[in-house]
């Protein structure tokens, strides 16, 4: 996972724009989509299990799209060390402050917007919460500690993972070899937890610095270092890639239903994160995005964010209408349904409120010093 410095260029210096041309790397966009899509499966059909509901699983196959958020951290390690530095000299594009600025505006104001709808829409629907310090914690990215919703617990990892990457590798001096130990963390605090070394309230804030997801963050920036080394992938076949990285996709779910695989556990995140950097890998040597339905996945790749956050919300008002007025509508026709309208709801949320609102930020806050493709 090292990331090789040339002797010429010891420090992080910040170039002011691009010196060598890049392509769009459209695969990574389909998988963007995939990994959203893999997770509004997995909790539709464990939603629609629920007995406020149909209380009938589709199965328990289609709750394995929680894999997703593996390919999301594999994918994000690999963006990060992409479009951060230049691929000729390997000099970084943006300094640590203007980084963490882009990661910002790019992570959390929208996450904050999708926080306060999903609250209001559970002071609406059920009342007010007897308790809002998962709220608190989720608006704050805190490290322990339940958070509402749920899915913001990738979003601290998320977060952390830019924190160190920024200060390792964007100061003046790149200090790679923390990085490196970052990654590797959980290889070594997992099984000295897991025998009894570490003590209660050490393990919560180290389960969040030494978690397993740091390993796919580090799989990931391999890939972005190895392109931004060799710059060149093996490319599909034209018609054959979309259709590829779906059927990919759909092997992760199957292998993590067959094998029984857990999130977040030290051994299932290994294989899995070495699935989906394969996966990965095969996503870059896609270049096409001509007829319609690749467009569309491209898309859904671009909106991925706000259908990973808002689509819980929109899950649970589509099942209790659905539940009320067609209560005996097979399982699979409602996971279908669902699926697809809280997708659509997420790509609309993208294109009303979080592209605009990044757009504002951008034009008003982001460093103009230095560009840099954003994640």
């Amino acid at each position: 996972m090292d990331v090789p410095t040339p002797t010429i260029l010891p420090t992080a210096a910040v170039v002011p724009a691009p010196s060598a041309a890049r392509r769009d790397i459209v695969g990574v966009q389909y998988l963007r989509g995939l990994a959203a899509l893999m997770v509004v499966i997995t909790h539709a059909a464990g939603m629609i299990a629920f007995p406020k509901y149909f209380g009938v699983s589709p199965g328990k196959f289609f709750e394995m799209g929680w894999v997703g958020v593996d390919l999301f951290f594999v994918i994000s390690g690999f963006i990060i060390s992409y479009a951060t530095f230049d691929s000729r000299t390997y000099t970084a594009r943006l300094g640590f402050v203007d980084f963490m600025i882009k990661r910002f505006i790019r992570i959390i104001p929208f996450m904050w917007v999708c926080i306060l709808v999903y609250l209001g829409l559970r002071v609406l629907g059920r009342g007010a919460p007897e308790d809002l310090l998962p709220y608190w914690r989720a608006i704050l990215l805190w490290p322990v500690g339940e958070v509402k919703p749920d899915q913001i617990w990738t979003l601290r990892h998320e977060f952390l993972f830019y924190i160190v990457f920024g200060l390792t590798m964007l100061m003046a001096v790149r200090r790679t070899w923390i990085l490196v130990l970052w990654c590797a963390s959980p290889l070594v605090y997992v099984p000295l937890r897991d025998l009894g070394y570490v003590g209660f309230y050490e393990a919560r804030l180290l389960d969040f610095f030494c978690n397993p997801a740091n390993v796919e963050f580090g799989l990931g920036l391999i890939f972005g270092n190895l392109l931004l080394r060799n710059g060149s992938i093996p490319v599909l076949p034209g018609r054959l890639q979309l259709p590829v990285l779906v059927g990919l996709s759909s092997l992760l779910m199957v292998a993590t239903y067959v094998l029984g695989l857990e999130i977040g556990v030290l051994r299932d995140v290994l294989v899995l994160g070495c699935m989906s950097a394969l996966i990965l890998f095969v996503g870059l040597g896609v270049t096409r995005c001509a007829n319609p339905i690749e467009r569309l996945a491209h898309v859904l790749g671009d909106a991925s964010y706000a259908v990973y956050l808002i689509h819980p919300a929109i899950i649970s008002i589509l099942l209790t209408v659905w539940a009320k007025v067609l209560p005996d509508t097979n399982v699979y026709v409602v996971l279908a349904g669902v699926t697809v309208l809280a997708t659509a709801g997420g790509v609309i949320m993208h294109f009303l409120v979080e592209k605009p609102l990044i757009a504002f930020l951008n034009a008003h806050f982001a460093p103009r010093a230095a560009s840099a493709r954003t994640a």
